[in-house]
């Protein structure tokens, strides 16, 4: 009877043992399918970032090629002979 009683107690801790371990399991399953939302989150979030970052960095250089043109067209102007249209729509005589 005493030696039932110590299978019996030595199963119930085995049980315990294992029921703790399927308590583990079960958390990181939970955990591991957490995870994948988690990260689209993560990279939905870095990829707004990154688009407005582009957006704004491509407004600076449209702002920025704009003003290189116009003080080009400013310069060119500039240099230019004022009559260089009548110089260049005359024809040859």
């Amino acid at each position: 009877m005493e030696r039932s009683e110590g299978k019996a107690r030595t199963l119930e801790a085995e049980q315990a043992v294992l029921d703790e371990k399927r308590i583990s399991r079960t958390q990181e399953i939970k955990n591991d399918k957490e995870k994948p939302r988690h990260i689209r989150h993560r990279i939905e979030g870095l990829s707004a970032f990154v688009h407005r970052h582009d957006e704004a960095q491509l407004k600076r250089d449209r702002e920025r090629l704009q003003g290189e043109r116009m003080e080009a067209r400013d310069r060119v102007s500039a240099q230019l002979p004022r009559d260089i249209v009548l110089l260049l729509t005359s024809s040859p005589a």
